[in-house]
């Protein structure tokens, strides 16, 4: 292979991306670097990083009820690093990013070289393995992968995925059995990334049958250190994170409330989006949850056109299997690698993400890399003006995905322009919209111009708005909008409107109920009944919450019942005992009756609590 090759995949790799170095962190950085307790402790947090889950940092026990669980040590301990060595510093993280892209590259060319070795090129000056290594560099459904620092995860499976798959051909290939064992440890590494790297379990065969038939035999040395990689990983992985399925939420499983017609037919959909992408990617977007992509039934057109294309692919991939065709093994490699991201066995949270298509990619650079430089050249002859038809489009598909992933990736700068861009793509988003409108009110804090906040807080409210009237039931959407119009507007009446349209939607929901009992509570007194109805609601809601009794006492004695606010502070001090202010109130209540027994007991629990917290105590 010569070297120019590889010069120019990983420059293209590189270069593409150079522009994200003066970006900040943006999106899910915070859960993985920014916010994450772990990461930031540098040296120290790696031991917690290898053995929790990878989200544990950030959210604390609460990762316990997160749903599936999430094990990816390896790209958190790279952060952890990095934190170490430069402190917090983005431009770092993306330079990293670009340099493991370009490796990644360079290496899938380095595999599809030997992979391909005996395979005839009909354009020996552009092979087949170059082309496709190109055409994954330059892919601009990969800008989210690269762009996004947290992206890395992603990289590096595929990276420790490919490097496996060349030890294990140069195993077969040159007889040297220490290297099956080298592969299989860096099958382990490509798994510590991303769990996506065990589809790979069924690709090394794979490539085996289609490109050494007649290694099979010898493979069986191959397999037995990659089973036993992804063994050790699926126990540490069902050791380490958290097992719980999480609440009935849209945006924790975008196929909630959905018929089974429903779910097969949105999900062939998503296969045609994908294919989609592939050939044309734009627009792109960070965000497909519901309902950007919408729930089909298979009245719907476009899951017949989607099912016909499933079939098509299955038809290539059965009619060229005995063949071991080259097109069979891409669309097989694709199916396979993308089949953990599919909802097909299992909700992933969402109906899809240019993110999952950054491993099963490779079999639609492969195929169209195919052809490009093989079927092209000899539907047209095979003469050297095939071959130059051939390189112009090569190099016209190679400019137009330049420009979209220089394009793309500017879109990644910061969390406002993703956002407030993503959101024209993705209207149809509830989560889209929510999170434009959180940058928005962070940019109305921060401006100083009345006429720009006015308008930046408009813009937010109409995005909330929208939100929930795709998801009614969407919490943080109601908590923005009402902390909006509190806040920013300083609009009382439309602060208790949002909170009363809230609890009508979910009467049974403790955020509500609580929220509103304690505005009209503060800012309503004529209203004191309702809300102390409302506080009991909160309380009955959520038993071992001491704010919504400690809120209903206030409303008890507001209301002339004060015998009943101390019963309610004794309930929830017994919830939680060390809560100074609530001993406080106590006491003051105490004292106002007159019950001295009661009232000495609580200045002594006071005594011993300001103690407690005193400056060196």
């Amino acid at each position: 292979m010569p070297r120019w090759q590889v010069s120019v995949v990983a420059v293209v790799a590189f270069a593409l991306y150079a522009g994200t170095f003066s970006h900040g962190y943006a999106l899910d950085d915070r859960i993985v670097i920014v916010e994450n307790a772990f990461t930031q402790a540098g040296l120290a947090g790696i031991p917690d990083l290898l053995t929790t889950d990878s989200f544990r940092g950030f959210l604390g026990r609460d990762v316990e009820e997160l749903v599936g669980g999430r094990y990816r040590p390896l790209s958190l301990v790279t952060f952890a690093v990095e934190r170490a060595l430069f402190g917090p510093s983005p431009r770092v993280g993306h330079l990293g990013n670009a340099m493991l892209y370009a490796l990644c590259c360079v290496l899938l060319l380095i595999v599809l070289d030997r992979m391909l070795r005996e395979r005839r090129s009909p354009l020996p000056w552009l092979p087949l393995p170059f082309a496709a290594a190109l055409l994954f560099a330059l892919h601009p459904v990969h800008s989210e992968v690269v762009a996004n620092i947290k992206g890395r995860d992603e990289i590096l499976a595929l990276t420790g995925a490919l490097a496996s798959l060349w030890l294990g051909l140069r195993a077969l290939d040159q007889q040297r059995g220490r290297l099956a064992l080298a592969s299989g440890a860096l099958f382990f590494l490509a798994l510590l990334a991303k769990e996506n790297a065990i589809t790979y379990l069924a690709v090394i065969p794979l490539a085996l049958w289609f490109f050494r038939p007649g290694a099979l035999a010898a493979a069986k040395r191959l397999l037995p250190p990659l089973l036993a990689a992804a063994a050790l990983f699926l126990w540490l992985r069902q050791s380490m994170v958290g097992r719980g399925t999480g609440p009935a939420e849209l945006l924790n499983d975008a196929f909630l409330g959905a018929s089974l017609g429903e779910r097969l037919a949105t999900l062939a959909y998503t296969q045609l989006l994908y294919a989609k992408l592939l050939v044309w990617p734009h627009p792109l977007t960070y965000d497909y949850g519901p309902y950007h992509v919408p729930l089909l039934d298979w009245s719907d057109w476009r899951a017949g056109l989607a099912l016909t294309l499933l079939i098509a692919l299955g038809a290539v991939v059965l009619t060229g299997w005995r063949a071991r065709r080259l097109p069979a093994f891409a669309i097989a490699y694709y199916a396979v690698t993308l089949s953990v991201a599919s909802n097909a066995f299992f909700p992933i949270g969402t109906f899809m993400g240019e993110r999952f298509l950054f491993m099963p990619s490779l079999g639609a650079c492969l195929l169209g890399g195919h052809a490009l430089v093989e079927w092209l050249p000899q539907r047209l002859g095979g003469s050297v003006g095939a071959g130059r038809i051939a390189g112009l489009a090569l190099g016209i598909v190679a400019a137009a995905f330049a420009v979209a992933s220089v394009t793309r990736a500017a879109v990644w700068r910061d969390d406002f322009t993703l956002t407030t861009t993503d959101v024209a793509t993705s209207a149809q988003s509830a989560s889209a919209n929510a999170n434009a409108a959180d940058q928005l009110t962070l940019r109305a804090r921060e401006t100083r111009d009345p006429a720009e906040r006015d308008r930046l807080v408009a813009r937010a409210v109409s995005h909330l708005e929208k939100a929930l009237r795709i998801h009614p039931r969407y919490q943080r959407a109601w908590a923005i909008l009402a902390t909006t119009q509190r806040e920013l507007r300083g609009d009382l009446d439309a602060t208790l409107d949002v909170y009363e349209r809230r609890f009508a939607v979910d009467p049974r929901g403790h955020d509500a109920a609580f929220n509103l009992g304690t505005l009209l509570l503060d800012r309503r007194p004529a209203r004191r009944a309702e809300a102390i109805g409302y506080l009991e609601l909160a309380a009955e809601l959520r038993p071992d919450d001491p704010d919504p009794l400690a809120n209903l006492a206030v409303g008890y004695y507001r209301a002339g019942e004060t015998r009943q606010a101390i019963a309610t502070l004794e309930r929830a001090l017994r919830l939680a005992p060390s809560r100074l202010d609530l001993h406080r109130n106590l006491a003051e209540l105490l004292r106002e009756i007159g019950d001295d027994a009661k009232l000495e007991r609580e200045r002594e629990a006071i005594d011993a609590l300001e103690a407690r917290v005193a400056p060196g105590a």
